[in-house]
């Protein structure tokens, strides 16, 4: 059996276990944070896997499929996350998950937020930004080192009803920094301007 490109819901336990073993791995990748985003935002996200021939996965990446009215159909990976770059062994293994993500959805726009593997018809655009929070010193110390305009839009989200969300216990590795992530409330209902 060679290996086998598939798509997994993320909170399939095979994902869970990849990722808390992958040294890349962090909170975007969690499915804490896929099902922030499909609470606040009615996302529903995925990833695309490789396994290998014994079905163990050997890379992935989260990814939804996002489609707004009158606009063609957008692969992001992964919205409303500054950096979700895939999980993998090697470069190769990446450019197989794009290719696939490309030939199961024809057509579709890919939004990628990370540098990836050059590849016909895909263009790079560094519009991605990684925000890392080392925890030296403990809670108030890092607290301390974000930037004050950074702290007052924590303040002002938190005022407006949003929330500041932490990975699950024992996701985040102690050596890696955290990722910071505020996410608003989802309106009751959207205005929308007639065409």
């Amino acid at each position: 059996m060679a290996a086998e490109l598939k798509v997994l819901a993320l909170d399939d336990p095979r994902w869970v276990a990849f990722c808390r073993g992958h040294d890349q791995a962090g909170i975007f990748h969690s499915p804490a944070w896929s099902d922030l985003l499909a609470q606040t935002y009615g996302l529903s996200i995925q990833a695309i896997v490789r396994q290998d021939e014994s079905g163990i996965l050997t890379a992935g990446l989260p990814f939804a499929a996002v489609q707004l009215p009158l606009a063609r159909l957008r692969l992001v990976a992964l919205p409303f996350s500054d950096h979700c770059a895939p999980l993998s062994g090697g470069p190769g293994q990446v450019g197989e998950l794009v290719d696939r993500l490309r030939e199961l959805h024809p057509g579709a726009a890919l939004e990628l937020r990370w540098t990836y593997p050059t590849r016909p018809g895909l263009a790079q655009a560094a519009r991605h930004v990684l925000h890392l929070l080392p925890l030296e010193g403990g809670v108030d110390a890092a607290a301390a080192r974000i930037h004050p305009m950074h702290r007052r839009n924590l303040r002002t989200a938190r005022q407006r009803g949003g929330a500041l969300k932490s990975c699950k216990k024992g996701w985040q590795k102690k050596s890696q920094p955290v990722r910071i992530a505020v996410c608003r409330p989802k309106p009751e209902q959207e205005a929308h301007n007639g065409v």
